[in-house]
């Protein structure tokens, strides 16, 4: 019994060794073509692998990762197999049908994976880069042609600028909105809006002395910023430069 087990197990290695210099063995469109007729037929993977002389393991594996068309990933991995069998194929001419479809999908959240193979465009990096060309679109169209401001918000930002609110927060009370079109907006209605809200935030020689005086008399930073329209941050910075101004001299 001792030797017999000694002499299976120092063959075991060597069928191995055997087995591995076997070239492998790829899938052929006809293989595919038959695995795909057999199982609409209903045969099982036994019999298929009978016929092309693989096992069931591999004739089961190919069937579902590659030929399954009720599978949307085996769809997607056959199309992309074909492709780089084929070598680089055309460049997908993207339609306007296409295009609304990937406004609605991406509305729903949905992902440039299941959208390629929803639309079978692929690969998947042509959906995305697509996706990115149409969200630039719709920017630049809509900083074209803002929407008209109704008249709450009219009301809105009068309030927000008559309350001394610098441009962050007057840009936070409307994030739909752009400080380009906020600007826009406020020119046309002719109001006396300071140009540092909404662009030329240099600081001028009445705004030093305003700033300076404030300083003196202790109002605490936020007021100050309330009072002048700009950040803490550049009370503080327009502080230690006007001190170093006054110091130099």
């Amino acid at each position: 019994m001792g030797a017999r087990f000694e002499a299976a197990k120092s063959a075991t290695p060597d069928a191995r060794t055997l087995d591995r210099t076997k070239p492998r063995r790829y899938f052929t469109p006809e293989d595919d073509a038959v695995i795909v007729r057999m199982r609409k037929a209903g045969s099982t993977y036994l019999p298929i692998g009978k016929v092309l002389k693989r096992s069931k393991t591999s004739i089961a594996a190919r069937y579902q990762e590659f030929l399954n068309e009720d599978n949307p990933v085996a769809r997607q991995n056959h199309a992309r197999q074909t492709q780089k069998l084929s070598g680089p194929a055309d460049p997908h001419v993207y339609t306007a049908e296409d295009d609304r479809q990937l406004r609605r999908m991406d509305s729903l959240g949905t992902k440039p994976k299941d959208m390629a193979v929803a639309l079978g465009i692929f690969p998947t990096s042509s959906v995305y880069n697509r996706l990115i060309k149409l969200k630039r679109h719709s920017e630049r169209t809509e900083s074209k042609y803002p929407e008209q401001w109704s008249h709450a918000e009219k009301q809105k930002l009068r309030v927000a600028i008559a309350g001394s609110k610098n441009v962050r927060e007057i840009a936070h009370l409307f994030p739909s909105r752009s400080r380009e079109h906020i600007a826009q907006f406020c020119k046309s209605q002719d109001w006396q809006v300071p140009d540092r809200y909404f662009g030329d935030s240099r600081w001028t020689s009445a705004e030093d002395a305003e700033l300076l005086r404030l300083k003196g008399a202790r109002v605490p930073n936020a007021r100050i910023g309330a009072i002048l329209g700009r950040t803490v941050h550049a009370l503080k910075t327009r502080v230690a430069r006007l001190r170093e101004e006054t110091s130099d001299a």
